[in-house]
């Protein structure tokens, strides 16, 4: 995952706390959702590659995609993480894939 690349893991800045977080994010996540999550994000598949995997519509895998990171985004942001570093953590393969807002 590109998140070492764009986070620096200094813990004074917080973003220790912040992987905490997301960690406690994931796991809050029903097992379909995070499956998909982690394929695209750890795995680099990309939405088609995975909707092969699972059997399922490519609309399915986007939708899911798409609905997770706003529940992590909220959840991250419920739990104390600024905005700037929540969206200075997200992956490059989110950004380059559009799935950023």
């Amino acid at each position: 995952m590109a998140t070492t690349d764009t986070c620096p893991q200094d813990p004074s800045d917080g973003y220790l706390e912040l992987d905490v977080t997301i960690a406690r994010a994931l796991l809050a996540l029903n097992d379909e959702d995070r499956l998909v999550l982690l394929l695209y994000a750890w795995e680099e598949l990309s939405p088609s590659e995975i909707a092969q995997a699972l059997a399922l519509p490519a609309s399915t895998v986007r939708s899911r995609l798409s609905r997770v990171r706003s529940r992590l985004r909220e959840e991250l942001l419920q739990a104390g993480a600024s905005p700037g570093k929540v969206d200075d953590c997200r992956t490059s393969t989110l950004k380059e894939d559009g799935w950023t807002s």
